[in-house]
């Protein structure tokens, strides 16, 4: 049997986690020096040949990798030969190409260092990276898992059908989500919106398809962060006559001047899960709505447990 552990960036979910599976949750050790170098290291003597850490590479990004690669090798040190990370977030994939200038390719590099602390397997949610030239190392799990029966439901409740709502898919990374939800909703309406990124967390809309004179817009994306083209895109919407706008996104990064983007009156829920755990004060807290992926994610550990990653079927 496997056992289950976690360090610091996903700790409300790993307690969610506990509740859907009867893994033992291991502990750790960790101390820190003064200048902010830490130790890690599994307690116990009794660990299995199988373990499973749940650890997002959020903010801080760069500590949260290092911790998760420490407890892997100390892990690995003390005879646990199948690793599995899940890294619900995995931070460092938002690389992109622009003209002639090509960016580092990170998510392949963070991959090959993962390996070397001895991690045999790795599961994320939703990764943002288009090229995922590292993609047959790890596994990536399909967020359709986590979304579509929450939307369903959440579509029902708030009296939202195809008459009154339109999706609104950005560009590029969106192909996989837009694919995904024409399948799930093949009767509801798609938007487009083309856009042009100058600079990191800077955005410019360049086109928009799609009628949305009178209907609800619910914004579909991987990544939520300052909110800047969440914002752009609910002013556009509200000059070309729409209702209101819902967003959905897997990732709640919410980094920046995010509460004052996203505090526009026009955006009026943000669905995203709790892959980063991150706390939202004031009244933007009543915006969102947080889906857990502990039951989709104690599914997925249950098949491997009893299948092995190498034979758990991609879906």
């Amino acid at each position: 049997m496997q056992t289950i552990f976690g360090i610091s960036a996903n700790k409300k979910l790993l307690a969610a986690l506990a509740q859907f599976t009867d893994f033992a949750i291991g502990k750790i050790r960790m101390f820190s020096f003064s200048d902010h170098e830490f130790v890690i290291s599994a307690r116990g003597s009794n660990l299995s040949s199988k373990a499973v850490i749940v650890q997002s590479m959020s903010y801080p990004v760069e500590r949260h990798f290092f911790e998760l690669s420490f407890l892997a090798n100390s892990l690995w040190t003390n005879g646990v030969n199948d690793i599995v990370a899940v890294i619900p977030y995995f931070g460092f994939a938002r690389q992109e190409v622009k003209g002639k200038e090509v960016s580092t390719p990170a998510v392949d590099m963070l991959i090959e260092m993962l390996k070397s602390a001895h991690i045999s397997s790795i599961i994320t949610y939703d990764i943002h990276a288009s090229e995922q030239g590292a993609k047959d190392s790890f596994y990536n799990v399909d967020f359709s898992d986590v979304f579509l029966m929450p939307i369903k439901k959440f579509l029902t409740e708030n009296h939202f059908h195809p008459q009154n709502t339109i999706f609104v898919i950005p560009d590029g990374g969106a192909t996989k989500r837009l694919s995904t939800f024409l399948k799930a909703f093949p009767e509801y309406p798609i938007s487009q919106l083309s856009k042009r990124r100058p600079q990191a967390n800077k955005v410019r809309l360049v086109d928009f398809t799609g009628e949305v004179i009178n209907r609800h817009a619910i914004m579909l994306d991987d990544i939520i962060d300052t909110g800047g083209t969440t914002e752009l895109v609910a002013e556009e919407l509200k000059k070309r006559g729409a209702l209101d706008m819902y967003v959905v996104a897997t990732h709640g990064v919410f980094s920046g001047d995010y509460q004052k983007h996203l505090g526009n009156p026009f955006i009026k829920k943000i669905i995203t899960t709790d892959s980063i755990d991150k706390t939202v004060p004031g009244i933007l807290a009543q915006k969102i709505i947080r889906i857990s992926l502990a039951e989709n994610l104690a599914n997925i550990l249950k098949r491997i447990d009893n299948k092995g990653i190498n034979n758990f079927e991609k879906r």
